[in-house]
């Protein structure tokens, strides 16, 4: 990203690494990640998996969750995403990772956190910006070609090794 006028004051900025300085004002505006909240509810050695129904990735596999919204801990946004997505309440059993990607056209930086999860109630049904739900197997996962986001990838390559080794004890 690279910003050329100051948000606050429309002065001049000065790019240093990932934050702009202001000549005019001595503000700084800084290239933070947004936050976003996935989950994964697993069940009988399965992970609930979202198809998109909207660019980027539209018709892909992916986590399901979103981004966070202000005065939103990662778990009420957990809870939230999840409902909405997928019609099903939750319960977190635990922090699986946090995981640095990018989103958009403009590659705007995001921090993915994501958290095991285990569905107490609710019906399935797919909503909002997802177009269906899928249960895979996750030891099947290193041989489904995976066309999406690299947070998500890499969080399903890290759950099936997680998975394996629980599975080897």
């Amino acid at each position: 990203m690279n910003f050329k006028y100051c948000p606050y004051c429309k002065g001049d900025l000065i790019k240093r690494g990932f934050e702009f300085d202001c000549k005019n004002c001595d503000n700084k505006v800084y290239i933070n990640p947004a936050p976003c909240v996935s989950v994964l509810p697993i069940k009988d050695g399965q992970v609930l998996l979202s198809v998109r129904k909207l660019p980027p990735y539209k018709g892909e596999l992916d986590l399901i969750g979103g981004f966070m919204q202000p005065n939103e801990t990662t778990e009420e946004c957990a809870i939230r995403e999840c409902k909405e997505e997928t019609g099903l309440d939750i319960k977190i059993i635990k922090l699986f990772g946090t995981y640095p990607d990018k989103y958009g056209k403009v590659g705007s930086f995001t921090i993915n956190i994501q958290y095991l999860v285990k569905i107490i109630d609710g019906k399935m049904k797919a909503t909002d910006d997802i177009s269906d739900l899928k249960w895979i197997n996750i030891m099947d996962i290193p041989s489904i070609k995976l066309n999406s986001f690299k947070n998500t990838k890499v969080t399903l390559k890290d759950l099936f090794r997680s998975y394996s080794r629980e599975s080897e004890n």
